[in-house]
């Protein structure tokens, strides 16, 4: 086990083994590593809580807060926050950063970024965020892109989740013209939103091209589907659960059941038939925009095999009773029409309608309600 001992805000939360790690970071010999960490406690939009001499983390999602806390873990602890600034204590010594411009993560941009002011006054922007999309972003001559890129393919082969964290220097030239960029941005009334993320666009360098959406694929890629027992799709947006949710419906007209337990599942189970929502850490957005909300996955498989069993069997009954109650009732009238000569003749009296509908109709319900499991 590593000696975290030194670090008065470890908590010994962090399942990691590696002393290396610690050694080098308490060094002077990897400046890659500090740079590594003080990214992870610069770039997020985590707010700090202080009780009993401790900071607490509320974050958006739950790995925002386990990258802020793993720092935390090994020196890098994220203090406070303020509208400009952030405080960082890196290995027991407090540096405060100065805010410039915080780039927030959006589905379609599947990353975020920072542009701080250092202490000795230097200006850099530290980036996080998908390694597809970070990688893309990478300068041509980077002598560590293929090490990446092979230890991404064995933590993808190992089911972790991967992401890749990103720096560059920024001069005051540079920086002068974003800034003249973004006030001008915020004095436009039209088209705000386009300029801000072009802008962000070039502060973040050059984005992949976005493949064209064909229709015909869709109806290909769900007969393809149908030939497999399970299809995994790794790396989607929110909007691309629910695309992919719609096409299923579209095209294999089936009924389509979507089950999450995050804000980035809303839309996947709205668009489904049947919305099963698992209540998280995250929110209780799943759960309230849900049709089933269980606390648990594990109660999923009683949900479907015992309560949907159940439930299909009292559609059954109450649909037969339904129309034998409709149908009984309309059929003597039709039957009585024969003999009064289809005159406006009654067969039942109103009271016995009445009665027919409260008693016929509210008592064998109740009674199979009752009664039911």
């Amino acid at each position: 086990p590593m000696d975290l001992s030194w670090n008065c805000f470890s908590c010994g939360g962090l399942r990691f083994s590696d002393q290396r790690l610690v050694d080098r970071l308490r060094g002077k010999g990897c400046p890659e590593s500090r740079e590594f960490f003080t990214a992870l406690a610069l770039c997020h939009t985590v707010m700090t809580e202080w009780r009993d001499g401790f900071p607490h983390y509320q974050a958006a999602s739950p790995d925002e807060q386990a990258l802020v806390c793993a720092a935390r873990e090994l020196g890098w602890v994220f203090l406070s926050r303020t509208r400009d600034s952030l405080t960082v204590s890196e290995l027991g010594i407090t540096r405060q950063y100065h805010l410039l411009a915080l780039l927030e993560f959006t589905s379609k941009r599947r990353r975020m970024s920072v542009l701080v002011r250092t202490p000795e006054g230097a200006i850099k922007l530290y980036c996080k965020g998908a390694d597809a999309v970070i990688l893309e972003r990478l300068q041509k001559a980077n002598l560590h892109e293929d090490s990446t890129k092979q230890a991404l393919e064995i933590f993808s082969q190992s089911c972790l989740r991967t992401f890749c964290v990103a720096a560059r220097p920024v001069g005051e030239a540079q920086w002068s013209k974003w800034s003249h960029a973004l006030r001008q941005i915020a004095m436009t009334t039209t088209c705000q939103e386009t300029m801000l993320e072009e802008l962000h666009d070039q502060m973040e360098r050059d984005l992949m091209e976005e493949l064209i959406k064909t229709p015909e694929l869709g109806s290909r890629f769900v007969k393809l589907c149908n030939l497999c027992q399970s299809v995994l799709c790794c790396r989607v947006t929110p909007g691309q659960k629910a695309e992919i949710v719609e096409l299923v419906k579209k095209f294999a007209s089936s009924i389509t059941m979507a089950i999450g337990d995050g804000a980035n599942d809303v839309n996947m189970i709205k668009m489904a038939h049947i919305g099963v929502g698992i209540r998280g850490v995250e929110d209780g957005q799943a759960v309230q925009n849900a049709d089933f909300a269980l606390a648990q996955f594990r109660f999923l498989h009683r949900l479907l095999l015992i309560h949907g069993h159940w439930s299909y069997h009292r559609i059954c009954n109450f649909l037969i009773y339904f129309l034998y109650k409709t149908t009984s009732f309309a059929l003597v009238n039709i039957w009585f029409s024969l003999y009064n000569g289809f005159s406006a003749q009654l067969m039942y009296e109103s009271w016995f309608i009445s009665f027919y509908s409260v008693f016929y109709t509210s008592l064998p319900v109740q009674c199979l309600g009752i009664f039911d499991k």
